[in-house]
């Protein structure tokens, strides 16, 4: 799954709203990229986004998009511990 960017980008009175972290409790850095294995953020990354306005945080987004074409993973879902916290496997989208 692609992170998939608001449609509310040029509004002025939305974009004051924080976008969500795309955080998705699988925190773990893989040593060979330096990408964290569940969101795609480097470690510098995860700790400027709080401090980010919303185009800061939406080019990081950007990047992590990229990151995942490049990995050929475009089309896979994330993997995600959310669901009552299990481990979702990243699976391919039909």
């Amino acid at each position: 799954m692609l992170y998939a960017l608001p449609p509310m980008i040029g509004n002025p009175t939305i974009d004051e709203r924080p976008l969500p972290s795309p955080c998705v409790s699988v925190c773990e850095l893989d040593s060979a990229t330096g990408f964290c294995k569940g969101c795609w953020r480097t470690i510098d990354e995860i700790g400027q986004w709080s401090a980010l306005d919303n185009p800061g945080k939406i080019a990081v987004l950007e990047r992590l998009r990229e990151r995942r074409r490049a990995a050929g993973l475009a089309g896979a879902r994330r993997v995600n511990r959310r669901r009552n916290g299990e481990v979702c496997k990243p699976t391919e989208s039909p």
